[in-house]
């Protein structure tokens, strides 16, 4: 299933390259890419993990292990009824829903959940605390695939769509910080008495404060589908500043942690603690600088256009907000050669320099 992964983003990759798209986004690839996606990428990896629970010795099912079966079963099915476009000849509004649907869950029941299930784990395990509550785990789990597959119509809030469609994903949009905040107070309650070992353990900090970016992330994601906020800020740079704080911001800080504690018990070493704080605040201060210069630059576009300011002036007025974008985005890319030459100096160190690392019971 790696090999196929790895095999398939070359291809695709290839493929962009060389022009063949489908022309809507998030939804590029050609079909017969999507077809290698669903047949060889997805639907192995999903029998995998499913009979793998089903043959299970144990009697219980941990919060990650629920939202990775329930993450695969909604990607499988989102992307193969979303790509039938193709095959279909599904066009117009239509195609465009089914497109905005597939773009939008692609975020919130893969990544987003995928993201959580992992801070799930890598909290509990590695302050050495409980999960606080799986009722509040139920709710997280629950709460997430019923709201976050529904609303992708919000993307459409201007175009000619039905009015209670636009209502509905506004709604269940906005019911997203429901599970969003049960997943951060469960989180952070299970730190208690623990918080030292945000300073003290890598994987930990960076599991913490992408789930810290969590707050801003759902705030941001619930209010900005209401009709109201959605007309001013559609269309500009607030947008782009918000996805980023999903994927560049909550996501990549858990997987990071994720790689952090997975690798080094893989090759049974441990990183280099320097390099590691330097990827890290690399990575958080030009993320910071990223995301709030975006957002800034976001709030600028969204007041020309309400007052009908010439759009080349708005050009203009962000144009520092995207100098220090570019630095901020500079920093990022900086961290994360750090975080390649630190694991090739760990996994590639004479064994009498590598330092071992410890499994603690």
């Amino acid at each position: 299933n790696i090999w196929l992964w790895n095999l398939g983003i070359m291809v695709a990759d290839v493929s962009l390259d060389l022009g063949m798209s489908s022309g809507r986004e998030y939804s590029d690839f050609a079909w017969p890419i999507d077809i290698y996606v669903i047949a060889f990428i997805l639907v192995p990896l999903g029998v995998n993990v499913w009979m793998t629970v089903l043959t299970r010795t144990v009697k219980g099912i941990y919060p990650t292990t629920w939202i990775m079966m329930a993450g695969l079963l909604y990607l499988v099915t989102v992307y193969s009824m979303s790509q039938s476009v193709e095959v279909f000849h599904v066009t117009g509004l239509n195609e465009a829903l089914l497109t905005w649907w597939n773009a939008h869950n692609q975020l919130g029941i893969w990544i987003t959940p995928i993201s959580i299930g992992i801070a799930m784990y890598l909290i509990p395990k590695l302050s050495g605390n409980p999960l606080y509550s799986h009722k509040l785990a139920h709710l997280t789990f629950w709460g997430l695939f019923a709201f976050y597959s529904t609303p992708g119509a919000h993307h459409m809030m201007g175009a000619p769509v039905p009015e209670w469609l636009k209502s509905f994903a506004s709604v269940s949009g906005v019911l997203i910080l429901v599970p969003g905040m049960a997943f951060i107070a469960n989180a952070l309650l299970t730190m208690q008495g623990k918080w030292k070992l945000f300073v003290e353990v890598p994987a930990l900090r960076w599991a913490i404060t992408g789930t810290l970016m969590g707050i801003p992330l759902f705030f941001q994601g619930g209010f900005q589908q209401t009709r109201a906020i959605n007309w001013y800020i559609h269309g500009t740079h607030w947008i782009v500043a918000h996805a980023h704080l999903a994927l560049l911001g909550f996501s990549s800080f858990v997987e990071i942690g994720a790689m952090y504690y997975g690798l080094e018990r893989l090759l049974k070493r441990k990183f280099n603690p320097t390099l590691e704080l330097y990827h890290y605040w690399l990575m958080t201060i030009g993320f910071i600088i990223f995301w709030t210069s975006l957002t800034a630059a976001g709030l600028i576009q969204a007041a020309a256009k309400v007052y009908e300011i010439p759009y080349v002036a708005s050009v203009q007025a962000s144009h520092p907000y995207m100098v220090a974008r570019s630095w901020g985005g500079f920093m990022i890319i900086t961290g994360q050669w750090i975080f390649l030459y630190n694991l090739y100096r760990t996994a590639t160190a004479p064994a009498h320099k590598a330092v071992p690392y410890e499994v603690k019971a």
